[in-house]
Parts: C-alpha cells; structure tokens; sequence
C-alpha cells in the first residue's frame, strides 16, 4: 500500500472520530488496520461521542415499522445517516476549514477556497437541517394501515358536512330535485 499524505490521514481520522467502524476506515482508504491502531494510539485520536442536541422544532425520526413500505426505511435510515453526517461536518467545523485553506494554498483564484467554505457553512448546514426536518416530516405523514393521512381526513370531513342540520340533509344522494 502507498504512503499516506498528511491530507488522507487528515480524512482517516475525522471518519474515525466521526464513529466509523475501524475495519470500514481500512477497507475505504485502503490501509491496514495494524497501521491504523497504531496511528489512532500514537496520535491518542479519540471518537466523537457525544450527542446530537435536538434542534427545536426538528420532528424525530420514528422508528421503522414493519408495515411501511421499503422506501420509507430506506428514507428514514438515509435522514438518520444524513444527519450523522451534518454532526459531524458541524462538531469538526474548524479541522475542515484548515483543510480547506491547506487544500487551496496554492489556488491563485479564491473563488474555489470559498465555494468550499460557503459548503460548510452556518447558512448551507441550516438549509441542510431544515430539509431534512422537512423530508422527516414527510416520512411522519405516510399513509399507514388503519391511520387517515391528511386528505382522507379532509374527504371524510368534507362526507359528513352538513349532515343532522337543517341546510345538509337535503344535500345526500338520496335526494331528487324537480
């Protein structure tokens, strides 16, 4: 296997901070798990474990049921796995933003160094959360056996409108006009 340079062992260790499993680090770089024990012991690289803070007004991911539809496991285990990734751009803003500027040194145009930064950002990781809230919302509002979505409410709703006064009874099926 080839040398790393610093830049790889910089990505190797923000996955393995981030919680990747070590042998998965090794398989996706490409780098033995002996060399990768011995870094993470000399270097004392720590894994990030604490908790994702609950964004107010941010719906939580149920867990899955075995009565939905494959697609929306799969799309809840996405956001989950999504929003494991935001933590993580967000807990290592700083040792992203280093490398950044140490990828673009040598960059004579800067817009690449803050296209890059813009991606990293406050303002796209908040959009990045708010889409995500919303597609968690979404997967919250499937259809489920025995449970009325929103527009089967509103067309039951819409059935019995009017009926036991005096201005809906006239308006059933069962009425003929002249």
């Amino acid at each position: 296997m080839p040398r790393k340079t610093s830049r790889q062992w910089a990505r190797i260790r923000c996955d393995y901070e981030g919680g990747k499993a070590v042998a998965t680090i090794a398989k996706d770089h490409k780098v033995s798990r002996a060399i990768l024990h011995r870094r993470i012991n000399e270097e004392d690289w720590r894994v990030n474990r604490e908790p994702v803070p609950k964004v107010p007004g941010t719906p939580t991911v149920r867990a899955p049921d075995p009565d939905d539809p494959p697609i929306v496991a799969e799309g809840r285990a996405l956001i989950l796995r999504m929003l494991d990734e935001l933590d993580t751009v967000t807990s290592r803003q700083g040792q992203l933003a280093e490398e950044i500027a140490a990828e673009t040194a040598g960059d004579r145009d800067p817009r690449r160094r803050a296209a890059m930064l813009r991606a990293i950002g406050l303002s796209s990781r908040s959009t990045i959360l708010k889409n995500l809230a919303t597609a968690t919302k979404t997967f919250a509002e499937v259809h489920r056996p025995g449970v009325l979505g929103k527009k089967e409410r509103a067309v039951e709703a819409a059935k019995s409108a009017g009926l036991g006064t005096d201005w809906g009874d006239e308006l059933t099926p069962s009425t003929k006009f002249n």
